[in-house]
């Protein structure tokens, strides 16, 4: 039994890294609208932790999909888990403020993480992780594109641009969209970003700084297409691949995904790129985050990959960031377990002042 919570202000908490965290206003709103996300995947003797039940249930139903579900609130708890010594909780990513809560809520913390397992989540969640342990030896293993290295200062960011003249800033621990920025020096591609470092941007860098201790710096790739590499750890030493996530985003937010079998999603990708590159990826990063992560993090992770037009050429990069957390590439695998090709796309919109989930 399993007791599933959405909390997608996750990336945000890492960064605080506080007991007592309060979300940002749009990132409360979405767990509010989209409290009912993990009833997409959740067995039939599972719990979905939301705020109101009914509102759960009306946002479930709009997504077509037709199942049972056990929607619990926070006054529910103690009572479930005390009686139950199996019962497992799985929030969409685990830190210090959801745990606190469900400490708060009556849940015994021997049924929870401890510190040290929710230190690691948080330093294996760092950018500069997935650069130095993935990144990094991916790019020594195929014909690929990817840098990012780790300022600590405003002049090593003038350095880079200096060289780069376009580039990407992002914040070591945020989530899409949230925490990055686009600088050009001048040159323009199409993309929206910041002429030079204004006093604006400068600002923003040094919060950065102040607050994380330092901050991501990538150039800026052409972009052909979104894409990621979907796996779960099963705590063992052993990392399995579960499928392709073939997503958009817009200026860096998260727009939406294909709900597709694996042959569908290969076949859009195989416009760009041949499958043998994408196997070979694939196992290198079995082999590689089974011996760094494989031990030491049960759960789902994901990560997200590009496809760049390099000169003329469609080239990959490896790895764009990893997620240590659920992902809504695995939200589009289950989906597409359930949804028999009737329906072939999910996205996430905004409108009339509340966060929607459609499948069409």
């Amino acid at each position: 039994m399993r007791i599933l919570v959405f909390n997608p202000e996750h990336d945000i908490a890492l960064a605080s890294n506080l007991d007592h965290f309060t979300p940002p206003h749009a990132a409360r709103n979405l767990r509010r609208d989209l409290s009912f996300l993990p009833a997409l995947w959740a067995g039939e003797n599972d719990y979905v932790l939301v705020d109101d039940v009914d509102a759960a249930w009306n946002g479930f139903r709009k997504t077509g999909i037709i199942k049972n579900c056990n929607f619990i609130v926070t006054s529910e708890l103690n009572t479930i888990s005390s009686s139950n010594s199996l019962i497992v909780f799985e929030p969409w990513g685990w830190d210090s403020a959801i745990r606190k809560n469900l400490i708060q809520a009556g849940v015994q913390s021997s049924l929870l993480p401890d510190d040290t397992h929710l230190n690691m989540i948080r330093q294996t969640s760092h950018r500069a992780w997935a650069a130095e342990h993935l990144l990094r030896p991916l790019r020594q293993m195929v014909n690929s594109v990817g840098l990012s290295e780790t300022a600590h200062s405003m002049a090593e960011v003038r350095r880079f641009l200096a060289v780069h003249h376009q580039m990407v800033l992002k914040a070591p621990w945020s989530c899409s969209g949230r925490g990055i920025r686009y600088v050009s020096d001048g040159f323009d591609n199409g993309f929206v970003s910041s002429f030079g470092l204004t006093k604006q941007m400068e600002g923003w860098v040094n919060n950065v700084l102040a607050q994380q201790g330092c901050i991501m710096m990538e150039p800026y790739y052409n972009k052909v297409s979104d894409f990621g590499m979907e796996f779960f750890s099963d705590g063992h030493g052993h990392v399995r691949y579960c499928g392709l996530s073939v997503f958009k985003t817009i200026n860096g937010f998260y727009a939406g995904n294909m709900i597709e079998d694996e042959p569908a999603k290969e076949q859009e990708l195989r416009k760009y790129i041949s499958l043998s590159v994408l196997e070979a990826v694939r196992q290198d990063i079995i082999k590689l985050l089974s011996v760094e992560l494989g031990q030491k993090y049960e759960g789902p992770f994901g990560i997200d990959m590009m496809l760049v037009n390099k000169d003329g050429t469609i080239v990959l990069h490896p790895c764009v960031e990893l997620n240590l957390r659920m992902t809504m590439g695995h939200v589009a695998l289950h989906l597409s377990q359930v949804e028999q090709r009737q329906r072939k796309l999910m996205r996430m919109i905004y409108s009339g002042g509340k966060y929607k989930l459609e499948l069409y």
